[in-house]
């Protein structure tokens, strides 16, 4: 168990190196809700590589944290937005903006929209669909 503490340690060390990285990427917004002035926090987007890698993680707030972690609780009305992300230039934003389309695209006609008017590369369409939120 303390080899397992010990590893989870070093991986939190290295993604807090990403930090500065990630918060001149992103303005020190939330590169998901565009949320700005709010604490903003490491997120890796799944399949996570064995080496922490700033190409597979977001700088999001922690609100939009909780709501990946836990789609239940998902507040549709505050993604609409998405229709922005899709055409991100980061690849990771994409992904991200993909998998909450598709999750909420069952239950809101506005998810279904987008994702019917954007044809996503077929790479970032693969990693996508690798870990869907549910």
């Amino acid at each position: 168990m303390a080899k397992g503490y010990e590893q989870n340690q070093e991986r939190q060390q290295a993604l807090a190196f990403l930090g500065k990285g990630l918060a001149r990427r992103a303005r020190s917004k939330c590169e998901l809700t565009l949320a700005s002035g709010v604490p903003l926090v490491i997120y890796e987007v799944a399949p996570v590589p064995a080496e922490p890698d700033i190409e597979r993680c977001l700088f999001i707030s922690e609100s939009a944290r909780d709501q990946l972690v836990k789609p239940a609780g998902f507040r549709p009305e505050q993604w609409r937005h998405l229709n922005e992300l899709v055409w991100s230039d980061l690849p990771v934003v994409q992904v991200m903006a993909l998998r909450i389309l598709r999750f909420l695209d069952g239950n809101h006609p506005w998810a279904r929209q987008i994702l019917e008017d954007f044809y996503p590369d077929p790479d970032i369409d693969a990693w996508a669909d690798a870990v869907p939120l549910a």
